[in-house]
């Protein structure tokens, strides 16, 4: 039985230790340093740096004219430059110096879905490859924080579909609390909504990519840096945000075929928002995700583990099934700190300990999805057993020593039955309901 015992740790031991040696690397291929051209958008496309008027049609014209020759470097001189929804083209590389501003146009019409750049082919069943968008010793600016907060402005920096071998780094997006994340990684479905006829020689979702060194502001706590409903092949690095979610794997517009995998990431970290790590993989089959090196200060979580569900779009039809990431998932050395100013979900609410829930306040962009208060844990679990991400080295500062580091839905159970009314008794919405009715 001793020897039995011995075998069965130290074959444990082997598979934890393969697991922490497993070196997360980028399969981007750089190509930029291979196009001899090179062009400038102020000299050679007539760009005005500082000019208060739209220049996207100048960015749009140069890019294409770049790919048209081949490819090759555009460097972007520092200025402030006011555009919306470029069209990124094959073999073409922006360099952008550092402490540039890139303004976000105005909405061309109210509550319009937009992005500063779209990554994919000018058709559906068109794709994009070799490109990339980086800065020039140092970051630079991505700002559309002065537009409305909330669901009145569904704007993005980033928008890929049908892309392969790509990079995104050094961006600092200046955010309000607006809807969608500030790098979306999406697939391309048919009309009727089916999986398209592809192959890894013509993508349906964004392949071999990488993204670094990127961080967004003021995040809404549903949303946050970058969303994966679909991608293939992908490495983070150096990524983080002040509130939402620094990497939301979240595959709701994935659907039944599309999903993530092969994703890779290393050092994820977030402050004043909800996870720096989120899975939740809807109603698809997702492969392996490695992470290594999370941190959150003031945050809900650090990592946040979803049970996957059929959403309203599947819920009929009789193919779905609960999505689930690949059983070699893994999130490696996680550590959280624990403060007051973190955006909790109305709906997670319930995971406070009872002598903090007079510290929580609705928050000011979204008082009826989110509030402001006490972080609730370093991991929270609610798979129950319908798939398994191996989470290690866990450490945490600040929260009660009666808080699991990791926390599983079966701990909480009974409370999570009753979370709309934990929520509906917090001193802040219950005067709340007593001002309404008074009125």
């Amino acid at each position: 039985m001793k020897r039995i015992l011995i075998t069965t740790i130290g074959i444990i031991c082997c598979i934890l230790n393969a697991v922490s040696a497993e070196k997360l690397v980028s399969h981007f291929q750089d190509t930029s340093e291979q196009c001899a051209l090179q062009k400038n958008m102020v000299v050679d496309y007539g760009a005005k740096p500082d000019s208060p008027e739209d220049q996207s049609a100048i960015w749009q014209n140069a890019i294409e004219d770049l790919s048209a020759s081949g490819g090759g470097r555009l460097i972007v001189p520092k200025g402030n430059y006011h555009i919306v929804e470029i069209r990124m083209c094959s073999n073409v590389h922006l360099v952008i110096e550092a402490g540039t501003v890139l303004t976000l146009s105005s909405l061309k019409r109210k509550n319009r879905n937009t992005a500063m750049f779209y990554f994919s082919g000018p058709t559906d069943d068109s794709f994009i490859e070799n490109c990339s968008i980086r800065g020039d010793g140092g970051q630079y600016y991505v700002d559309f924080s002065f537009f409305d907060s909330g669901n009145a402005s569904p704007v993005r920096f980033a928008l890929l579909r049908r892309v392969r071998n790509f990079l995104i780094a050094d961006a600092f997006i200046k955010d309000n609390f607006t809807k969608f994340c500030g790098i979306s990684l999406t697939p391309m479905k048919s009309k009727n909504g089916n999986r398209l006829n592809t192959s890894e020689d013509s993508p349906s979702r964004p392949t071999c990519g990488e993204i670094r060194n990127c961080h967004i502001d003021n995040a809404h706590s549903g949303y946050g840096l970058c969303q994966l409903h679909g991608a293939r092949d992908i490495f983070f690095h150096d990524i983080s945000a002040k509130g939402g979610v620094t990497l939301r794997l979240e595959t709701g517009a994935g659907g039944l075929y599309e999903g993530v995998y092969d994703i890779r990431a290393v050092n994820v970290r977030n402050c004043n928002g909800r996870a720096a790590v989120l899975m939740q993989p809807h109603c698809s089959s997702n492969g392996k995700v490695a992470v290594d090196s999370v941190y959150s200060n003031s945050s809900s979580f650090a990592v946040l583990i979803h049970a996957g569900f059929l959403d309203r779009h599947h819920k009929n039809n009789p193919d779905a099934r609960p999505g689930v990431y690949a059983s070699d998932s893994y999130i490696n050395h996680v550590h959280a700190v624990y403060g007051d100013k973190a955006q909790v979900d109305c709906k997670e609410v319930y995971l406070a300990e009872e002598r903090n829930y007079g510290k929580y306040k609705p928050s000011e962009f979204a008082p009826h999805e989110s509030m402001t208060g006490p972080s609730l844990a370093a991991v929270y679990d609610t798979t129950d057993g319908s798939y398994r991400v191996t989470v290690n080295d866990v450490t945490s500062e600040g929260f009660s020593p009666t808080r699991s580091s990791i926390l599983y839905l079966n701990e909480v159970r009974d409370k999570e039955d009753l979370r709309w009314k934990i929520y509906k008794s917090l001193p802040c919405v219950k005067a709340t309901s007593c001002k309404q009715s008074n009125e």
